[in-house]
């Protein structure tokens, strides 16, 4: 079933319209028909990032009615935040999903690294409902975020950084009468939702295409979302930019405000930090980043 409404809509909010290539079309179609799959070997988490008004959440609210029962939407503070939801029912609510995803986190939110790696490695889960007994079961969910703020994350191994797949949205859909349209810049659309939900079994196909081409060939993340993951994961290296902006680096690593070891340095590290805007990482963890480089 042909689906152009969906087809022209998605070509703006990757402000792809007229473009003879369309690789960021291309991969959202295999990250959804990944979606709609029950496998999880790819171990990756998407961030679907963008300010407001650019069609990331039109496009998540009809690839979720979509999906049915096979998609959910994460309990608050399941991906980010210091502990996480109270009760197990927020890890039991993942299975037998395939989509899960989180809506929003506030600035300078945490993301829950640990609990990331575990809900994608594909290992067993262990869980209950609300006065149920533990269950364990075989992941199938793959997660996303959706969200105006990027997470902080505050590791720099490669166990979470290889799971990252930061996928930009830069449309805006917010274009007043008469402005020029095009490049990005687009007019709101009331009826959009209702236009695109009359397209439903077309999208379904276009999800099942994404499916086939992906066990075909794999997730293939483009230059775009390789490019801005990477940025993203040099912005959150806050050991090395301190290291890039406030150390000298000779034969051995020396501290132009103290001794290499001596301590000084973690009390200029958090200090900077302060000056920055940015939360410190604990001592220990410092130095073991620090030693990493």
């Amino acid at each position: 079933a042909p689906a152009p409404e969906f087809i022209t809509t998605l070509a703006r909010i990757t402000c792809e319209e007229g473009e003879a290539s369309k690789p960021l079309c291309a991969f959202l179609q295999r990250w959804f028909g990944y979606c709609a799959t029950g496998e999880v070997r790819e171990q990756k988490f998407a961030v679907l990032y963008g300010d407001g008004n650019n069609g990331k959440s039109t496009l998540l609210d009809l690839i979720t009615g979509i999906l049915g029962r096979y998609s959910g939407v994460a309990a608050p503070g399941l991906l980010t935040g210091k502990n996480g939801p109270q009760h197990p029912n927020a890890i039991a609510d993942l299975a037998g999903r395939r989509m899960v995803t989180t809506h929003e986190s506030g600035e300078g939110e945490v993301l829950r690294e640990d609990f990331v790696k575990q809900a994608t490695g594909g290992d067993t889960l262990k869980a209950r409902y609300l006065y149920g007994e533990f269950f364990e079961f075989k992941p199938t969910h793959k997660l996303q975020l959706l969200t105006n703020h990027k997470p902080v994350i505050k590791g720099q191994d490669s166990g979470i950084w290889r799971r990252i797949m930061l996928i930009p949205f830069k449309a805006k859909f917010d274009a007043a009468e008469g402005e020029e349209i095009g490049n990005g810049k687009y007019p709101r659309d009331m009826r959009i939702a209702e236009k695109l939900a009359a397209e439903r079994e077309g999208v379904l196909a276009w999800i099942v295409a994404g499916a086939v081409e992906w066990y075909k060939n794999g997730l293939r993340p483009p230059d775009i979302v390789l490019a801005a993951s990477e940025d993203y994961k040099e912005e959150q290296d806050r050991v090395g930019q301190f290291i890039d902006e406030e150390c000298e680096l000779g034969v051995e690593k020396e501290e132009k405000l103290s001794t290499p070891m001596g301590g000084g340095l973690y009390p200029a590290y958090t200090q900077w930090c302060k000056a920055s805007g940015v939360c410190a990482l604990s001592k220990v963890r410092f130095w073991r980043m620090e030693r990493r480089r």
